[in-house]
């Protein structure tokens, strides 16, 4: 009913595995399985494959029960001197019947690198992994951000990660350029959620933001989310502010940010991300191509 705590200090020889700040409910046949807490901390340091503040709930090949493993007041994750692969700030809920909510998120990545860090929960067959109120993520001090990064959860296949507002704050880091399978790529930065595949949802119900300043590179930026396959990312109002962001050079070429302050889909009409209202703040920046729409396609 209380406070569940995991910090892991120490500098690993090899890699951190696979760490959970919540509850693991896994549930058999008809049988229904809990694990709920109060609320929880997670902290770690050095090389880290990954780290999710909420709690686990799964179903077993063909089961009809439930599984449980709810936060009921905050999650608080904190990354420090990190090379960590992902972070997630919520729960995790795979198939029908199984929960894994939170009431609160709050995510601070305090340096080196990450490739992937999120602020709300991930669903996929059915399952719930929503954050009731504000997931935060706050990023710095960061000398490689080269993955995905969302304020809110992900969705896929009919789960459901939804949030109540979501924001992203990125300062003092930088996103570089590197060459994969040929193209330039880099970082891309996401004020709302991911949802993939028919049902899912992983829109917010209030107002999401980014924030980034004195950054360098930027990568591609969405102030809504990134839909697809009839998945569901609207947001309601969207804010993003850049200030002091500089361009990079990577192959003797200068690459600045891109920035679609609507979000991303495949299909507007099947997957929507389209914002009820976007502003959009630049200072002393870079940016490379500006829309304040949705890119569709």
């Amino acid at each position: 009913a209380g406070a569940a705590s995991v910090v892991v200090s120490a500098t690993p020889t090899g890699n951190h595995g696979n760490l959970y700040g919540g509850g693991s409910a896994f549930s058999q046949k008809g049988y229904n399985a809990s694990a709920s807490v109060g609320s929880t901390y997670a902290s770690v340091a050095g090389r880290t494959y990954s780290l999710r503040g909420g709690g686990n709930a799964e179903l077993a090949s063909g089961a009809t029960g439930s599984a449980t493993a709810d936060v009921r007041g905050h999650i608080e994750v904190q990354c420090t001197d990190v090379d960590i692969r992902e972070v997630y700030g919520a729960g995790y809920a795979n198939g029908a019947n199984t929960s894994a909510t939170a009431d609160s998120v709050s995510v601070v990545v305090d340096g080196d690198e990450a490739m992937s860090v999120q602020g709300g929960g991930s669903a996929h067959s059915g399952g719930m992994a929503d954050v009731f109120g504000h997931a935060a993520v706050e990023i710095k001090n960061c000398s490689n951000l080269y993955g995905y990064f969302f304020g809110g959860g992900e969705a896929y296949n009919g789960g459901a990660a939804r949030a109540g507002s979501a924001s992203v704050t990125v300062r003092d880091s930088a996103y570089p350029v590197s060459t994969q399978f040929g193209s330039y790529v880099a970082g891309a930065t996401f004020a709302g959620g991911n949802a993939q595949g028919a049902g899912a949802d992983a829109s917010i119900s209030g107002t999401v933001s980014v924030a980034m300043s004195d950054c360098v590179g930027g990568g591609n930026i969405y102030g809504s989310g990134d839909a697809g396959s009839g998945g569901n990312a609207r947001v309601l109002d969207s804010r993003v502010a850049l200030r002091n962001v500089s361009n990079t050079m990577y192959d003797d070429v200068w690459f600045s940010s891109v920035l679609y302050a609507g979000g991303e889909t495949d299909d507007v009409a099947a997957s929507p991300v389209e914002p009820n209202s976007v502003s959009v703040s630049i200072e002393a920046s870079w940016v490379e191509q500006l829309a304040g729409g949705v890119l569709v396609g």
